[in-house]
């Protein structure tokens, strides 16, 4: 599957903490947003705002991602990146707000770019009227590139899970009970073409990242326009050894399950 890309860091995580046009819970500040290890989200106290960041310099950009969130499938956005503050001279979506792509039972909302734009600032106005609270809560704001992109990516067999959904136990009587959880999402890659230099990529991301720091997965670009289910951000487990084929192709399986 061609256009597979792995974003591997989070710009906004070592810039300034974001603006937002409306107040945020003292107890849940802007400050969340840049922690994507499952720290908790940044409230935002209305449902219509505009988030600005300056990521310090021009930076690659090409997906924006928003897990752990809690806005409504009538979510809709406008994103500008620029030179300078509140430009929108690299890329604007355009004048009138554009559904987010939130799907009903899950809470991660991605907007793939249609190509990687680099820029220093930029701005995410979103409008969620249909949401029945009065909040919206973001577990990050992830401002990525697609850095790790494999020419020919993951082969056929990938699969896309839940991790766990349910739990359930039983009462003294025998009878069983269930609560629900969280079903956490989990992608399974296996990269059987790997270039020696994508290799190495793949290698430095299993040792520095593995079980301690997000990334960003989106399997594959076509799929761009539902990114509310296919795209994870979240934390890499059970990867496999890299292995050396036929030609001296790599091989390497990764698996991302959201956090």
């Amino acid at each position: 599957m061609a256009n597979c890309f792995i974003s591997s860091t989070n710009w906004l995580a070592s810039a300034a903490t974001p603006t937002c046009t409306d107040s945020a819970a003292t107890d849940l500040p802007l400050a969340n947003l840049k922690d994507g290890a499952g720290a908790p989200p940044a409230r935002i106290l209305d449902t219509a705002f505009t988030l600005s960041w300056d990521l310090g310099s021009a930076r690659s950009i090409r997906v924006i991602a928003l897990p752990r969130n809690s806005l409504s499938t009538g979510a809709t956005y406008r994103l500008k990146l620029g030179t300078t503050a509140g430009a929108g001279d690299v890329y604007d979506t355009g004048g009138s707000l554009i559904s987010l792509g939130v799907v009903e039972g899950h809470d991660t909302a991605a907007i793939v770019l249609p190509a990687a734009y680099s820029a220093r600032h930029g701005s995410l106005e979103i409008s969620d009227a249909g949401n029945a609270e009065t909040y919206v809560d973001l577990g990050e704001l992830w401002i990525g590139a697609a850095d790790i992109a494999p020419a020919i990516g993951f082969d056929y067999g990938a699969a896309l899970g839940p991790k766990f959904a349910d739990d359930t136990a039983r009462a003294e009587d025998g009878t069983p009970w269930g609560f629900q959880r969280r079903a956490l999402r989990s992608w399974r890659l296996t990269f059987n073409w790997l270039t020696d230099a994508e290799a190495n990529q793949l290698l430095d991301l299993q040792r520095i990242k593995t079980g301690v720091l997000p990334v960003v997965v989106v399997p594959d670009v076509a799929h761009w326009t539902d990114p509310g289910r296919r795209v994870v951000v979240g934390l890499l487990a059970g990867g496999q050894p890299l292995t050396v084929g036929r030609g001296r192709r790599n091989a390497m399986t990764l698996e991302a399950t959201e956090i």
